[in-house]
């Protein structure tokens, strides 16, 4: 299999304490298991994630052919636009579904 031949998808399962779950599958490697909350939180931080590159889509076309910036001068309002974003939202590009690290007793 070409590696742009393989696929990210999903499937559903429930463990044998009833418990529900969802499974990421990379072709034919499972690199993920998450709880239902995980599962809908991350499918809403794909959404979220898609508008993000949508938006910033728009403004790279619009700053090159709109205004005329060159293409360094569009990736450094795009720049300042993601930041803009993360300071309104508290996301880089989408929902932010970077677990924060927890602490041990040594850190």
């Amino acid at each position: 299999m070409a590696d742009d031949d393989v696929v990210l998808w999903h499937q559903s399962g429930v463990n044998r304490e009833g418990e529900p779950f969802v499974q990421l599958i990379l072709g034919d490697k499972l690199i993920a298991q998450q709880s239902v909350q995980q599962a809908r939180e991350h499918g809403l931080a794909i959404l979220e994630a898609a508008e993000a590159a949508e938006q910033d889509a728009f403004l790279v076309y619009w700053a090159k052919t709109r205004i005329g910036v060159t293409e360094e001068a569009a990736v450094g309002l795009l720049a300042d636009f993601r930041a803009y974003r993360r300071e309104q939202t508290g996301k880089r590009s989408g929902q932010e579904v970077i677990p924060e690290q927890k602490k041990t007793a040594s850190g």
